[in-house]
C-alpha cells in the first residue's frame, strides 16, 4: 500500500482499556495464590491522530484504487479501528508476608483473548469521499482473532484473604 504524506510524519495511537473479575484460591499457608477469571478488553487504534483529546487536523493520502495507468488516492484525516476481546486471565501470586489488610505480592500471569467485535471508521478530509469508505477500509488489516500476553509484576492487595479486595 502506498501513502502520501502531507505532514512530516504519519501519526498513530493505540489505546487499551479493560474491565474484569478474578477469583483467587490460596495454598501453602496463604503464601501462594492461583487466580483466574474473565476480562473484557477494548483496543482502539488510530492512524492520523496526534492526541486522544483532539481531532486530526492534517490529512494523508491512501491508495484507494489502481487500474492500469489510473491511480486514485483518498484524502483521509483518520482511520480508527475498535476491537473488543473477551479474555481469560490466569495468575500465580506469591505473598511473602502474612495476611495483612494491605499486602504486597509478586505475580506471573497470562491472558488469552478472543476477538468478539471489530469496527472500523474512516474520517475523510471532505465528505464527498464517503462513497469510497469501503475501499479505504480495505487498506488496514483485520485485527487478530486471538492473542495472548504474558506479564510479570508486583502489586498491593487491599483486603483480607477471605474477603473481596482490590489490587
Amino acid at each position: 500500500y502506498s501513502y502520501g504524506y502531507v505532514t512530516e510524519q504519519l501519526r498513530s495511537l493505540l489505546h487499551q482499556e479493560y474491565v474484569g473479575v478474578k477469583f483467587e484460591y490460596r495454598l501453602l499457608k496463604n503464601l501462594l495464590g492461583i487466580s483466574g477469571g474473565f476480562r473484557y478488553t477494548r483496543m482502539i487504534s488510530s492512524i492520523g491522530k496526534s492526541t486522544y483529546w483532539s481531532e486530526a487536523s492534517d490529512f494523508f493520502y491512501v491508495l484507494s484504487r489502481q487500474d492500469g495507468t489510473t491511480t486514485e488516492y483518498a484524502k483521509v484525516r483518520e482511520i480508527v479501528q475498535k476491537s473488543d476481546y473477551l479474555g481469560v486471565p490466569v495468575e500465580l501470586r506469591i505473598y511473602p508476608n502474612k495476611d495483612y489488610a494491605v499486602n504486597i505480592y509478586y505475580k506471573i500471569g497470562a491472558t488469552f483473548n478472543l476477538n468478539i467485535i471489530n469496527k472500523e471508521e474512516v474520517l475523510f478530509y471532505s465528505e464527498e469521499m464517503n462513497p469510497y469508505r469501503d475501499e479505504v477500509s480495505n487498506v488496514t488489516e483485520d485485527p487478530l482473532p486471538f492473542y495472548a500476553s504474558v506479564n510479570l509484576g508486583a502489586g498491593l492487595k487491599i483486603g483480607k484473604q477471605a474477603k473481596p479486595g482490590a489490587n
